[in-house]
C-alpha cells in the first residue's frame, strides 16, 4: 500500500441528517450557463464557468487571495532552479500520491461501500410504491444512453427548454440549433442512421419540458431529503477538451482555477463512481499507464517557499501546454455531501432487479450546487488530478 495521501480524509464513516442552521447556501442566474453569483457560508461569490455548457464554474476563495499575495513574493532564480532541478524526487511523489488514490477508491473498502448502499436502501424504504417508480424512472432517464443525462442537467441548472439554453450558449437561429440537435443525435444515437424528421427535432425541443423537467425534480428532492454523508471518497473522471454537447470541462482551465485557490462548483449532478478504473475510462483513458509521466504535486495548503515555486511552475506548464489536461480525475473527500447509491436506490424500487450490482461498479450521485475546494493537484504528462474537500452548498 503506499502512503496515505497528505491532508487525506478520516475514513470513519458518518452519516448526519440535513444540518440545522446551515452555513452555506447556493442562488445563481440561469440567464448565462455557469455565471452567476453563489452564496457561501453567508458570502456571495462570482462564479465564471469552466466548460462551454456552464455544467461547472469557479469562485474565488480566501485561498485564492492568499495565493495571489504568495504568488507576488519575490523568490531568487537559484532557489526555483534548486527545486525544480530535483525532478526525480519530485516525480516519485507525484506517482505515490496517484497511487495512492488508485487504492483508496471506495471498492477497496467493502464496509464503507455497504454502508452507503444501506443508507440509500432506507431511505428508499420510506417512499411509497409510486414514488419508488417514479424516481427508478429518473434515474433510468439520467443513465440512458440517449443524452438525456445532459438535458437533465439543463433543467437541473434552470433552463426551461433546449432552446432557452441554447440562446443563452449564442446559439440561436433555427439553422444552428438545428444543427446541434443533428450532432446531439448523432453523438448519443450513433446506431440511429436515418436523418431527422421535422417531428423529431420538435420533440427533441420539447424533451426537456414534456418529458424530463419532472424526473430532474423529483430526483433533486430525493437526493436533497437523503441523509448527508460525511467521510468517504469519492472518484470522478473528465474529458478535458470542452466540447458543447458533452460534460467535457475545459481541463487547462480547471486546473490553472485550482492552481489559483478558486473552488469548482457543480452547476449540475455530480456523478462520481467506486471505481479508480472508471474514472480512468470517463476521462478518456484505459489504463492507469495512459497518464503518461509523473511530474509533480502541488500542495495548495503548504505555505513553504518549495510548495510556491511548485504552484508558479504548474500554472506556467499548464498554460503553455506542457502537461496534460485532456483528462481530469477528481478524488473528493465527502463533507456533510448529499448523494445516493445508484444501483442500492434501483433495488429497493425493483428487489431483485439489479441483484449482484453492489458487487461490482456503483455510481454514486450527488445532487447539483457541490463544490470542491482544492488542496493537491497531481500533474502528469497526459492528465492530471484534483485532489480536495467536496460540500454541498445548499446544507
Amino acid at each position: 500500500m503506499p502512503r496515505p495521501i497528505q491532508n487525506s480524509i478520516n475514513l470513519n464513516f458518518h452519516v448526519g441528517t440535513q444540518p440545522e442552521g446551515s452555513q452555506a447556501t447556493a442562488s445563481h442566474s440561469v440567464a448565462k450557463p455557469g455565471a452567476g453569483v453563489v452564496t457561501v457560508k453567508g458570502e456571495q461569490m462570482s462564479m465564471s464557468p469552466l466548460c462551454q455548457s456552464g455544467f461547472i464554474s469557479a469562485f474565488s476563495t480566501q485561498l485564492t487571495s492568499l495565493l495571489a499575495h504568495q504568488g507576488r513574493l519575490p523568490i531568487a532564480s537559484s532557489r526555483s532552479q534548486e527545486v525544480l532541478s530535483d525532478s526525480g524526487r519530485l516525480s516519485q511523489k507525484a506517482a505515490r500520491d496517484m497511487l495512492a488514490i488508485s487504492e483508496l477508491d471506495l471498492n477497496s473498502l467493502n464496509s464503507t461501500k455497504e454502508n452507503i448502499a444501506d443508507i440509500s436502501k432506507q431511505q428508499m424504504s420510506f417512499r411509497s410504491i409510486t414514488e419508488k417508480n417514479a424516481i427508478l424512472a429518473a434515474l433510468t432517464d439520467y443513465q440512458g444512453s440517449h443524452g438525456d443525462n445532459y438535458l437533465m442537467n439543463v433543467s437541473a441548472m434552470g433552463y426551461k427548454s433546449i432552446e432557452i439554453y441554447l440562446h443563452s450558449l449564442g446559439i440561436s437561429s433555427p439553422h444552428e440549433i438545428k444543427n446541434f440537435i443533428e450532432y446531439f443525435n448523432f453523438r448519443y444515437d450513433q446506431e440511429e442512421n436515418s436523418p431527422l424528421t421535422d417531428y423529431d427535432i420538435g420533440a427533441f425541443k420539447r424533451r426537456i419540458e414534456d418529458e424530463l423537467a419532472i424526473p430532474t425534480s423529483i430526483l433533486k428532492n430525493h437526493i436533497h431529503a437523503s441523509p448527508r454523508i460525511s467521510g468517504i471518497h469519492l472518484l470522478k473522471g473528465s474529458a478535458g477538451h470542452d466540447e458543447v454537447s458533452s460534460t467535457q470541462i475545459n481541463g487547462a482551465d480547471t486546473i490553472i482555477s485550482a492552481l489559483n485557490g478558486q473552488s469548482i462548483y457543480f452547476n449540475g449532478f455530480l456523478s462520481t463512481t467506486t471505481s479508480f478504473e472508471t474514472a480512468l475510462e470517463f476521462a478518456g483513458l484505459d489504463d492507469i499507464k495512459d497518464l503518461g509521466d509523473p511530474i509533480f504535486t502541488v500542495d495548495l495548503n503548504d505555505r513553504s517557499e518549495e510548495a510556491e515555486i511548485l504552484r508558479r511552475k504548474a500554472l506556467t506548464i499548464v498554460q503553455n501546454n506542457e502537461c496534460g489536461t485532456g483528462a481530469i480525475l477528481y478524488y473528493f473527500k465527502a463533507n456533510n455531501i448529499a448523494a445516493i447509491s445508484v444501483n442500492a436506490t434501483k433495488e429497493i424500487a425493483r428487489p431483485g432487479l439489479y441483484y449482484n450490482h453492489l458487487n461490482i461498479e456503483d455510481e454514486i450521485l450527488a445532487n447539483p450546487d457541490h463544490f470542491v475546494q482544492p488542496e493537491q493537484i497531481v500533474l502528469y504528462s497526459r492528465a492530471a488530478a484534483i485532489i480536495g474537500s467536496l460540500s454541498y452548498s445548499k446544507g
